[in-house]
């Protein structure tokens, strides 16, 4: 299922290293951790939630590494860190050690290539930022908003789509299109885009006469709504609101909670999530971190212009 390069370093006299948590009841029993503690650790859960479904649905999941620390305590704190190719996710619940255990070992990963640090929970960035200047990383970063629509609410919602359109499931075809319409694209993201036209919800618009897929969205690894995208000619025609409700239903229909992450000065997603009723219940960031001696090929400057 997952692969992953021991490392080790010394807190306090005790040796630590990490390890991969390879067993999927161990993933369970940290998934189940996460849902106990829904309140502070959702990011945690959806992102675990989503990899686990994705080794349920592939026994030979390539390229998706679930670290944690050796001390056995992951049983209580939650730790984990994926690496899914260039992407990080980095968990841990708020114990009095969190930061310390964090930073410990965020420091044991190998940083040679870098990483594009996803949805960090607002708590920890001093601690991610901390660990970057130690390491003498280069770094950007963007804040985004997180936003939630009461299950409840969610399920009451009516989709139609207008004539002339057909909406249904991506197709592994469309991704090329998609990657190279996306504001953060880079040399590695065309494989991530395929896997979440498999594995996760998405949507999309069709024009139905000429078959042109003119509008999409998809839902990203830690469970938010994301990568929605309507064509220039094909804007003003309510297309991204559709998109949103019908991704808003069928989350809520699979029994989740829906939520999105939108950047904190994109002004028109946010007007789309108030016309929803969605909530503004966080914050989390996005972190683009490498070393300048080295750079990374994946690297895209952040957009402050991005969509959901």
């Amino acid at each position: 299922m997952f692969t992953f390069l021991t490392s080790c370093n010394t807190n306090q006299g005790k040796s630590l290293k990490l390890i991969t948590l390879s067993d999927i009841v161990d993933l369970k029993t940290l998934r189940a951790l996460c849902h106990s503690n829904c309140a502070t650790s959702a990011l945690g859960y959806y992102t675990l939630d989503n990899f686990i479904k994705w080794h349920e649905r592939d026994k030979q999941l390539q390229r998706v590494r679930v670290y944690t620390l050796n001390d056995g305590r992951w049983r209580h704190n939650g730790l984990y860190m994926i690496v899914d190719c260039f992407q990080l996710f980095v968990h841990i619940l708020p114990v009095k050690e969190a930061q310390t255990l964090l930073r410990t070992a965020l420091k044991m990963l190998d940083w040679t290539k870098g990483f594009k640090i996803t949805a960090i929970p607002d708590m920890y960035i001093d601690t991610v930022h901390k660990v970057l200047e130690e390491l003498r990383l280069t770094w950007e970063g963007i804040r985004l908003n997180i936003y939630q629509l009461a299950r409840e609410k969610a399920l009451n919602i009516k989709v139609s789509c207008p004539s002339g359109f057909k909406m249904r499931s991506l197709n592994i075809a469309d991704a090329k299109l998609i990657n190279e319409l996306w504001h953060a694209n880079n040399a590695g993201s065309l494989e991530i885009i395929k896997r979440l036209i498999i594995y996760n919800n998405n949507i999309g618009v069709y024009a139905q006469e000429s078959g042109e897929l003119v509008a999409w969205c998809i839902r990203c690894q830690s469970g938010f709504i994301g990568m929605l995208h309507v064509k220039p000619t094909y804007r003003r025609s309510g297309l991204a609101l559709l998109l949103c409700l019908a991704m808003v239903q069928e989350i809520a229909t699979q029994g989740d909670e829906v939520r999105a992450m939108i950047h904190e000065h994109n002004e028109a997603s946010k007007e789309l999530c108030k016309k929803l009723c969605f909530q503004q219940t966080g914050v989390t960031h996005i972190i683009y971190a490498y070393y300048p001696t080295y750079g990374a090929v994946w690297i895209h400057k952040p957009d402050s212009k991005s969509k959901l």
